[in-house]
């Protein structure tokens, strides 16, 4: 997934309004999801904007840990015609803006996720060894106090 880049302030000043939208619209319960209720299950995080300005990708992640992503992300699938709605009623351009929601971990690039994955196998495999010497020296210290005993 090719990300926007916020490139004008024409695109800041749209992405900056949607997001305010959609949080006053979950804050008034434009949103009745059992998953979703009323906004709480999920934490919007970025909206990136097109240049045309007609598509949004709205960024989310899990807010508290009730709710499964896959809920959430099928809950707001079946609530994007009245969030669309909300959005575009307010919006005021001759094209209306379509909503699309994506998942946090799908904003970085590619790179950044190859990286962030190195760098959890990185610190897995230093925990293992760390263990791995953590117990042979605790089996020396027990041999080393038994001969001395």
């Amino acid at each position: 997934m090719r990300s926007f880049v916020l490139r004008s302030p024409r695109q800041q000043r749209a992405s900056s309004q949607i997001m305010r939208l959609l949080l006053e619209g979950f804050g008034r319960g434009l949103v009745r999801d059992r998953v979703l209720r009323d906004g709480r299950a999920l934490s919007l995080t970025a909206v990136d904007v097109s240049p045309d300005l007609q598509v949004a990708r709205v960024f989310w992640e899990r807010a508290d840990g009730n709710a499964r992503e896959r809920d959430i992300k099928a809950a707001l699938e079946r609530r994007k015609s009245a969030l669309n709605l909300h959005i575009n009623a307010y919006l005021r351009q001759r094209l209306a803006t379509k909503l699309e929601f994506h998942h946090e971990s799908l904003r970085t690039s590619p790179h950044d996720r190859r990286m962030h994955d190195l760098f959890d196998t990185l610190a897995a495999e230093t925990e293992a060894w760390g263990k791995q010497c953590g117990d042979k020296r605790a089996r020396d210290s027990t041999s080393v106090d038994d001969k001395h005993v």
